[in-house]
């Protein structure tokens, strides 16, 4: 069984506080208007899981003292605030539409090929973009 992020609880982290996401194995499209949250809630997965994730943008220098997060795999695994070590059978592709290379017109293209063909267990992607939001199997709404 693949393993996959289930669940984010978010305490406090920036500007996210008391947030509750379940997530799919699959395609996984946050949404939401400019500041809401989209990077940040993709930052604190990048934080949690440093060793198992590929993303396309570097995360942004933050206290690490204020992170209060906790994240859940499939298989139950719990990891409270930050995993010490890389986790087996764990691979998570992480996207920021806003710090992509690609042009605007060529994200669903991307989106639509990374959940075809990807070797990661998941994928998550920030994006405002209603075409990309059409193709994905689970919606998070900041």
């Amino acid at each position: 069984m693949k393993k996959y992020l289930k669940e984010i609880t978010i305490k406090e982290f920036k500007t996210l506080k008391n947030k509750h996401f379940k997530l799919s194995n699959k395609l996984n499209v946050i949404t939401g208007a400019n500041g809401t949250g989209k990077t940040t809630l993709l930052e604190s997965i990048i934080y949690a899981f440093k060793e198992n994730v590929v993303c396309n943008f570097d995360v942004r220098p933050f206290d690490r003292d204020t992170i209060d997060t906790t994240m859940i795999l499939n298989d139950g695994t719990t990891i409270n605030k930050k995993s010490n070590s890389r986790i087996e059978d764990l691979v998570i592709f992480v996207l920021d539409n806003c710090g992509c290379d690609l042009p605007q017109n060529k994200i669903k293209k991307y989106a639509e090929k990374l959940k075809k063909e990807s070797k990661h267990n998941q994928i998550i992607l920030a994006t405002y973009q209603q075409e990309i939001i059409d193709i994905a199997d689970n919606i998070i709404k900041l």
